[in-house]
């Protein structure tokens, strides 16, 4: 027996492994010699974004010209189907706000004449009435002196004249006196900042009016004043700016007047509540617009008040007590707490009964609710503004007593009251109800009982109003002269005024100006010659289309009669407007006039014999005509279905459904977008030119091509562009044999993900430019497609995002001349093109821009037929037909952060650009090559050469370099180095069997041929694996040998012995291949064998274990 043993060799290139081969022979005399290889391999490891919409969109257009819905184009009309003039809003405001009342304005006081100042140089000294007085000049600082001053204002005494704007201060020593007559004494300082009345005796003052009257001072001290003798303190601290006020001392027993004390004073804390109110008689303005946010009033004794009009007037107190008021001698409430701040009035208790006046009692207050609900208003005869404007939602009138009002205009306008009832109101002494409910909140106003035979005035009087329902039928208008804005913006759709008597009325502009009224009969009105009726009818809100109008009565044109808007529905109906003119009914009806038409403008002067009714020009909505083609679109599903023609002529359509749908009714462009699904219910041919035929229905969902015969069509261009709802369409009954045009015939469809048009035969199509464009499709299956005739690919499979693999290769492209943006902005990873032919090709701008790619084949590209690109022509405005051809978004729009993932180019001997195509540079070092494990080791592309690509031999280029090389064909890809390992992972044991000397002829085969493997991996390109037997035998383990020579191994032919045999070659194809088997008999006729006929002695063996030494190689060319 004896052991072989193969060493290990240095090997060059991919040499990877060493293997160690034992053999076992064992010799036995005149019997078999049994042979065993055992094989032991030693193993080594091998090292292995958000775009804005908005811009992109913009940039899509310009640089793609995306194709123009048929809603983008402007479809022009005659001038029956223009559309109606907008007419101007009125300038004029039509409830302007109501004048404030007598009580609120702000009283005029003529100021004195100033005498020029003089420079003071020393203390100023005199008497003023028989009190001495002193004035700093330095500090600004008066002081009085014993005695008692003059009466009258500081401010127009001669002794100041010259010296008013130096007082700052105003002080009083032991003994100083303000006379009885006190009024105006302090009033109009503009200088003062301080009044300080330590010393001073005021126990003879019985007048305080106007006492602090627009005083400057910020600080005025009348903490001490004795006021038991006054009898007037009305307006003593009007527009004062004194923030703080004390009067908490304050007698005011005598006070009989307190009317505008703290008018508009700056002060915002007023103590008030000691205060004995037992004689006062008038209290208004009393806080008109105080600043004070806290009044306690809920002491005060009224019961001699007789006026408190305007008492709370825009005061900025949020809470005012006046529950426990007597009120039972006021006669005047009017402005009492309009605007007022505070948001709980207590007036439930109010005794009103000899109230006269309550006007604009609680205008514009923020209060809420109000309950004046127990109010005696008997003897009121104004209401006029009462709740203008007020907050609460909630007001109680339905016990009012009106009879004695005469004036009730603006009493609910711009009201929040949701419910207003007047129903029991008695109006019979009412002139005015100008505005009374304009722009009101409630939606309900029985007016119907109302009397108005002494009204004059009713302009804006629902001017604005919420109410839907206004009946007026019972009005007596006889005495009205009045009516403009009357219904103005008015949400009433039913107003009956046919028993108007207008014979007085000189004004009725603007009367139902954009009201919603949806009819009006005015036969029965009188215009006489003074009568002004502009704007009187607008309504360009598009309500009123029904009109009644006497026999012989003729009014000024200016009252604006619009004419309809073409395509509208008619309210209340399912009716279309048909035209933009009215038509006379006639003989017919409201809803199927037999009249003439005319014009809305020429409805005023038109002649009537009798009294005549005019509606808008209309049709039933939801049937037409295409071609010779009845359809009916049901409203309730949307689907459309097609008819057979009436008559025994072919059924043809003759234009696009959406431009038919919108021409039937006016031009609107409503109608379309109820369409969800098409039918044909009988044979219904499409017309030679079917180019937008389905397009721009964009809630259309279902499609149905049965009984559709498209047999005799030549364009389909556009025929379902932008039906962007439509996600399956079903074209397999489409016979397209004449068609030449298919170009943007899917466009625009987003939602498309299964599409059949399987039976397209496209042998004649000379047009398929973005035939596909932003389709969602994933999978297009185009294997069928006949493109011998195609000249138009451009834009074909643009803006496709779900399509990652499309199979070209039955294209014929021979005939294309404009590949412009072709794949641009897809989702395809990898492109073979190689078999395109593109000599005529004259555009190749952006055709690959902003793609998934990540591979591309274009081998076969021949260049020679491009062309300058006329910019004012088509292309992205520049000449180079190969602009932008591979750039990245970024190249358009610096802003994105979309990469290119192109690695992989193959270019072709025709491939020579004559301009930059676009290549975008190689990434980073490190970056990982897209759908590999592997990463790129330098920032640069790299010629593949005698390598693969991924793991390129050729020199680094930049992308200049790509397209200006003249080396050609050429691979380009990213930098890289193969980053796995090829290696013999195992070998088999070799099995010789038993061997006999008798026979030394024998060359026995081992017996383990067809079991026996190589196992190799991570091969990468080519790969070359040898064999060789490196050493002599060794014989046991006694050191004795055997030439390898007396006992050769060889393979096939070669003896291992003396030379290298190949065991196995091939190349991986630009793959990599992790593991491959190779069996010991992959070849056929060779094998393994063993050479007993040398000459050698062999007898020392006899019994014993041979060892030899062989090695493996494995590299990428033969040795």
């Amino acid at each position: 027996m004896m052991t072989i043993k193969l060493g290990v060799c240095c090997m060059k290139k991919y040499v990877r492994k060493a293997i160690l081969l034992t053999i076992t022979l064992l010799l036995v005399s005149a019997s078999p010699v049994q042979m065993v290889a055992a094989v032991a391999a030693e193993q080594s490891n091998l090292k292995s974004s958000t775009q804005d919409k908005t811009k992109k969109a913009a940039l899509l257009d310009k640089v793609f010209k995306m194709p123009k819905r048929q809603s983008e184009v402007n479809i022009s009309a005659d001038n029956d189907k223009a559309p109606a003039e907008v007419q101007p809003e009125p300038k004029a405001d039509p409830m302007p706000e109501p004048e404030k009342p007598d009580a609120a304005q702000k009283e005029k006081i003529s100021e004195p004449t100033l005498a020029p100042q003089l420079k003071a140089t020393e203390t100023i000294t005199g008497t003023y009435g028989t009190s001495p007085y002193t004035l700093d000049p330095d500090t600004g600082v008066l002081e009085f002196g014993a005695g008692t001053l003059a009466g009258g204002a500081i401010n127009n005494a001669t002794e100041f004249a010259s010296y008013i704007s130096m007082i700052k201060e105003i002080k009083f020593l032991s003994g100083a006196k303000l006379p009885s007559n006190s009024s105006d004494m302090f009033r109009s300082l503009s200088s003062l900042e301080k009044f300080d009345s330590a010393n001073l005796d005021t126990s003879d003052v019985t007048t305080m009016v106007r006492m602090f009257y627009d005083s400057a001072a910020t600080t005025i001290d009348v903490s001490g004043f004795d006021t038991s003798a006054v009898t007037d303190m009305s307006r003593m601290f009007y527009s004062s700016a004194a923030t703080t006020i004390d009067v908490s001392g304050f007698d005011t027993s005598a006070v009989t007047d307190m009317s505008a004390m703290f008018y508009d004073s700056a002060a915002t804390t007023i103590d008030v509540s000691g205060f004995d109110t037992s004689a006062v008689t008038d209290m208004s303005r009393m806080f008109y617009s105080s600043a004070a946010t806290t009044i306690d009033v809920s002491g005060f004794d009224t019961s001699a008040v007789t006026d408190m009009s305007s008492m709370f007037y825009d005061s900025a107190a949020t809470t005012i007590d006046v529950s426990g008021f007597d009120t039972s001698a006021v006669t005047d409430m009017s402005s009492m707490f309009s605007n007022s701040a505070a948001t709980t009035i207590d007036v439930s208790g109010f005794d009103t009964s000899a109230v006269t006046d309550m006007s604009s009692m609680f205008s514009s207050s923020d209060a809420t609710p109000i309950d004046v609900s127990s109010f005696d208003t008997s003897a009121v005869t104004d209401m006029s503004h009462m709740f203008y404007s007020s907050a609460t939602t909630t007001i109680d009138v339905s016990g009012f007593d009106t009879s004695t009002v005469i004036d009730m205009s603006y009493m609910f306008c711009h009201s929040e009251a949701t419910t207003i009832d007047v129903s029991g109101f008695d109006t019979s002494a009412v002139t005015d109800m100008r505005a009374m409910f304009a722009v009101s909140e409630a939606t309900t106003i029985d007016v119907s009982s109302f009397d108005t035979s002494a009204v004059t005035d009713m302009g804006d009087m629902f001017g604005g109003s919420a109410a839907t329902t206004i009946d007026v039928s019972g009005f007596d208008t006889s005495a009205v002269t009045n009516m403009i804005y009357m219904f103005y913006y008015s949400a009433a759709t039913t107003i009956d005024i046919s028993s108007f008597d207008t014979s007085l009325v000189t004004d009725m502009r603007y009367m139902f100006y954009q009201s919603k009224v949806l009819s009006l009969d005015l036969s029965h009105f009188t215009f006489n010659s003074e009568c002004d009726v502009d704007n009187m009818l607008y309504t360009h809100s598009g309500n009123l289309w029904k009109l009644t109008l006497g026999a012989n009565q003729t009014f000024n044109s200016d009252a604006n009669i619009q004419n309809p808007s073409v395509g509208s529905t008619i309210p209340g109906t399912s009716d279309y407007v048909s035209g933009n003119r009215w038509q006379i009914v006639g003989d017919g009806t409201d809803h199927a006039p037999t009249g003439a038409l005319i014009s809305g403008y020429d409805i005023p002067s038109d002649s009537r014999a009798v009294t005549t009714t005019y509606v808008w020009e209309h049709r039933e909505k939801w049937r037409g005509v295409n071609g010779n083609s009845p359809w009916y679109l049901n409203p309730d599903d949307g689907v459309l279905t097609f008819y057979k023609s009436e008559d025994s002529s072919p059924t043809v359509l003759a234009e696009s459904v959406y431009n038919n749908l919108i021409s039937t009714f006016g031009w609107s462009t409503e109608l379309p977008k109820l369409v969800t699904a098409i039918r044909f219910e009988d044979d219904v041919a499409a017309p030679v030119n079917s180019s937008y035929l389905f397009s721009d229905l964009e809630n259309l969902q279902s499609f149905d091509d049965t009984n559709l015969d498209t047999s005799n069509v030549e364009d389909m261009s556009g025929m379902f562009a932008y039906a962007s709802q439509l996600s399956t369409l079903d074209l397999s009954h489409f016979n397209t044999d004449k068609v030449e045009y298919m170009d943007t015939m899917f466009g625009g469809l987003s939602s498309l993900t299964a599409l059949n048009i399987e039976s397209f035969n496209t042998s004649n199509v000379t047009n398929m430019g973005y035939m596909f464009v932003e389709t969602s499709l994933s999978s297009l299956d185009l294997s069928h497609f006949n493109t011998d005739k195609v000249e138009n690919m451009s834009c074909m499979f643009l803006m496709m995002p779900n399509l990652t693999a499309l199979d070209l290769s039955s294209f014929n492209t021979s005939n294309v001349t404009d590949m412009f943006g072709m794949f641009a902005l897809n989702g395809l990873k990898h492109l073979d093109l190689s078999h395109f032919d593109t000599a005529r090709v004259e555009n190749m701008q952006v055709m690959f821009v902003a793609a998934s790619l990540e591979t591309l084949d274009i081998s076969s590209f021949d260049l020679s037929g491009l062309k300058e690109v006329n910019p004012d022509e088509g292309g992205i405005g520049v000449t180079s037909p190969v602009a932008f051809m591979f750039s990245s978004w970024q190249a358009l729009d610096p802003e994105s952060d979309q990469e290119s993932n192109l690695w992989q180019v193959k270019l072709g001997e025709q491939t020579v650009f004559p301009d930059d195509p676009g290549f975008e540079a190689a990434p980073a070092a490190g970056t990982t090559i897209p759908s590999t494990s592997y990463v790129t080791n330098d920032a640069a592309w790299q010629i593949v050469g005698n390598g693969t690509v991924l793991n390129p031999k050729g020199d680094k280029v930049s992308t200049t370099e790509m397209w200006d090389d003249a080396i050609r064909p050429v691979t380009y890809v990213w930098a890289n180095k193969n980053q796995a390992s090829p290696s013999i992972v195992s070998v088999d044991a070799l099995n010789f069997g038993t061997l006999s000397l008798a026979n030394t002829s024998l060359t026995p085969t081992a017996t383990n041929m067809a079991t026996g493997n190589l196992k190799l991996g991570d091969l990468d390109g080519n790969y070359h694996v040898s064999v060789a037997q490196a050493a002599n035998w060794e014989i046991g383990t006694g050191g004795q040998t055997i030439s390898s020579d007396y006992l050769p191994i060889k393979y096939g032919d070669t003896s291992l012995a003396s030379g290298i045999a190949t065991f196995v070659s091939g190349d991986t194809e630009d793959a990599v291949v992790t593991e491959l088997d190779v069996k010991f008999n992959h070849a056929t006729g060779k094998n393994f064998t063993l050479d007993l006929r040398g000459s050698g002695n062999l007898s020392p063996a006899l019994g014993e274990t041979l060892t030899t030494t062989m090695t493996w190689t494995l590299s990428d060319t033969p040795e």
